[in-house]
Order: structure tokens, then C-alpha cells, then sequence
């Protein structure tokens, strides 16, 4: 009897090690990995649907940041708004422009998106309204 509950204590514990280890994330191994962020946690609030972009490191991390601000024209200082011909050191960080690039190429995309559906629906009520009026061949 003691070996049979110590066979089942050895295969319980089996599958929850087996459950723990699944449920663990796989590590990133390239400079980042883009994942199903469902259920993510930030600063106390959970997000049941989202999209997360993991680094590898803090220099992948960077490396990203960085090429986003050569490749999109961030520049570290600015016109000065009060003095002309001078300028000041940009408010906005390279981490900050990335994530405004990243919201601008999304809402670009959501944009086109909901233009094609728009004009899609207006084609096929212009299509109806000229059939409504015009009488068939």
C-alpha cells in the first residue's frame, strides 16, 4: 500500500513539475520575440488582451531603440521654441519616439483598414442606389 501512494505522490508530483515547466515562458534566444501577451500585468492593471514584445536583454532592448531612431530621423535636440536659431535637448527619449513609431505604423494600419472597408460599403450602396434608378438592359 505505501508503494502504491508513493508511486501516485511521484506521479502527481511528475505532472505538476510538468505543468510548471510548460507554463514557463520560453526564453527569448534571438534579440526579441514578439508574443501573446493575453493576461499581462502592468503596473497592477491586467490587460486580457495584448501583445507584447519581449527583448532578449537591456542591450537588445537598446540596439532596438536605437535603430528605430536612426531609421525613423530622431534627432537628441530640437529648435527651441522660445529662442529662434537656437536649439534644446529633445523632451522626448529614443524609447518614447519607438513607441510612438510603433502606435503610428498600428493606427496607420487600423486606418487603411477601415478605409478599404468604408469604401468597399460605399461602392456597393452607390452600386445599389444607380440599380434602384436605372432600368436593366
Amino acid at each position: 500500500m505505501k508503494l502504491k501512494t508513493f508511486r501516485s505522490f511521484i506521479l502527481v508530483s511528475l505532472i505538476c513539475l510538468t505543468s510548471i515547466i510548460i507554463a514557463q515562458p520560453s526564453p527569448v534566444v534571438k534579440l526579441f520575440d514578439v508574443r501573446n501577451g493575453n493576461g499581462v500585468v502592468d503596473s497592477g492593471t491586467t490587460y486580457p488582451f495584448a501583445i507584447t514584445i519581449v527583448f532578449k536583454d537591456k542591450a537588445s532592448h537598446d540596439a532596438v531603440v536605437a535603430a528605430f531612431a536612426s531609421q525613423y530621423g530622431y534627432q537628441a535636440t530640437i529648435p527651441d521654441p522660445a529662442n529662434a536659431g537656437q536649439t534644446i535637448a529633445n523632451p522626448q527619449s529614443t524609447k518614447q519616439f519607438t513607441m510612438a513609431k510603433i502606435t503610428q505604423y498600428l493606427k496607420g494600419i487600423y486606418r487603411a483598414d477601415a478605409v478599404t472597408a468604408a469604401t468597399k460599403s460605399a461602392g456597393t450602396t452607390a452600386s445599389s442606389a444607380v440599380d434602384a434608378v436605372v432600368p436593366p438592359q
